[in-house]
C-alpha cells in the first residue's frame, strides 16, 4: 500500500493518526519526511521501520519508545483490516531449543 502526506493529519503521542483512503495510506507529513530519508516507499515498509526502531522514530517525533510502540500496534491494525500484511504478521523465527 503506498503511503501519501496529508498537511491537515496531526501526531499525538501514541497516534500517528494515519487513516485508509481506498488504496493508500494518508499519514502526517512530519512521518512521510521521517519515512522517505529512510527511502521507505510502503506503508508496510514503515510499518517494519516504526517496529524495527522505535526509538529512533521517537527522538524524531519527540516521544517516547512506548508512545511509538503504541502507534505502531494501531499502523498495523488499520494495514492488517484494510487487507495488507502489517509487519508485525511476519511469522518469527525461532532458534535453539527453546
Amino acid at each position: 500500500m503506498e503511503f501519501r502526506p496529508d498537511s491537515s493529519i496531526e501526531v499525538s503521542p501514541g497516534d500517528f493518526a494515519s487513516r485508509v483512503d481506498g488504496s493508500e495510506l494518508l499519514i502526517p507529513v512530519i512521518l512521510a519526511n521521517l519515512a522517505w530519508s529512510q527511502h521507505l516507499s510502503t506503508a508496510e515498509e514503515l510499518a517494519g521501520y516504526v517496529e524495527a526502531f522505535p526509538s529512533s522514530v521517537g527522538a524524531s517525533l519527540g516521544w517516547g519508545s512506548s508512545a511509538v510502540q503504541t502507534a505502531a500496534r494501531r499502523l498495523n491494525d488499520q494495514l492488517s483490516q484494510a487487507g495488507f500484511q502489517p509487519s508485525g504478521a511476519r511469522q518469527r523465527r525461532i532458534y535453539g531449543l527453546g
